[in-house]
């Protein structure tokens, strides 16, 4: 995945959103597979103190 901090400067911004609507249409309909996180077990757990 890359950041764009400006999206406008590299799409139009009608079609960014048409592409968002899309992928959470196709989401909600079934029609997507999301990956599975990865996760780490750290010693001491996420946020040792």
């Amino acid at each position: 995945m890359q950041y764009y901090p400006s999206p406008e400067e590299v799409t139009e911004v009608d079609i960014l959103i048409s592409a968002i609507e899309s992928a959470f249409m196709n989401n909600g309909a079934g029609k997507s597979v999301i990956p599975p996180k990865i996760y780490v077990d750290l010693p001491g757990g996420d946020f040792p103190e």
